[in-house]
């Protein structure tokens, strides 16, 4: 009985030394949270050439975004490292307020357009040296819905006077567009 005595008295010892650096750990987090005037999601920490930045996330913007994939014009793919699973990878973005052309289109027009679409959004991307996405909500099919900047300039915006969107506001049936003489 001694012995089992000993073992116990160390598993709780162990237990009380694991739960002392989680508290203090989270007694770190909340004093930088609540030193933050806007109300924290989550934060990311991204590395310049000179110097860390340090990029908070809120409510409605998240802050040095890393897109890991083009999917056409207006759907993005980005990785938040510091959110939970599931939505730490792969998260879905849509750009609020356009349309673009379908890459699956049977229309030829339309196909080409959307290729181009997605080409410009590319080069956008690649040429960016930060990238935030404003106005932050949830669309129906559970995708983050907002403005994507590049270096403080919205992609949407570009792509509209590009003529390769159209603006949308998500509610009803999207407009027939005839791409080839857009």
């Amino acid at each position: 009985m001694n012995k089992n005595f000993r073992k116990f008295c160390l598993f709780v010892l162990v237990i009380l030394v694991a739960s002392c650096s989680v508290v203090r750990e989270h007694v770190h987090k909340s004093k930088i949270l609540k030193s933050n005037p806007e109300p924290e999601v989550f934060a990311t920490h991204i590395e310049d050439s000179t110097e860390k930045t340090f990029c908070q996330h809120t409510k409605t913007a998240l802050n040095c975004v890393k897109i890991v994939e083009v999917h056409d014009g207006d759907t993005l793919f980005i990785d938040l490292p510091e959110a939970p699973p599931p939505f730490a990878e792969r998260m879905p973005v849509r750009l609020a307020g356009i349309d673009a052309p379908e890459l699956n289109s049977k229309n030829v027009c339309e196909k080409n357009k959307a290729q181009q679409a997605k080409q410009l959004t590319e080069a956008l991307i690649g040429a960016a040296e930060r990238i935030d996405i404003v106005n932050v909500k949830r669309d129906k099919h559970f995708r983050i819905d907002g403005e994507v900047l590049v270096d403080g300039k919205s992609v949407g915006e570009k792509l509209l006077k590009a003529k390769l969107a159209y603006p949308y506001s998500g509610g009803g049936q999207k407009a027939s567009i005839d791409w080839c003489n857009y």
